[in-house]
């Protein structure tokens, strides 16, 4: 199970948002209030 399955769908829509304006996974993870990954092919944890 991946960690993107844990998400909300909120969550879920503010990670899209945040890609689609080209932000940073750290710009990202601050916005939804959790740490950025150490793995940098994850959106968050």
């Amino acid at each position: 199970m991946s960690h993107y399955q844990h998400l909300t769908i909120n969550d879920r829509e503010m990670i899209l948002e945040g890609l689609a304006q080209s932000k940073t996974i750290r710009e990202i993870s601050q916005k939804l209030k959790r740490a950025p990954c150490d793995n940098p092919f994850m959106v968050v944890r």
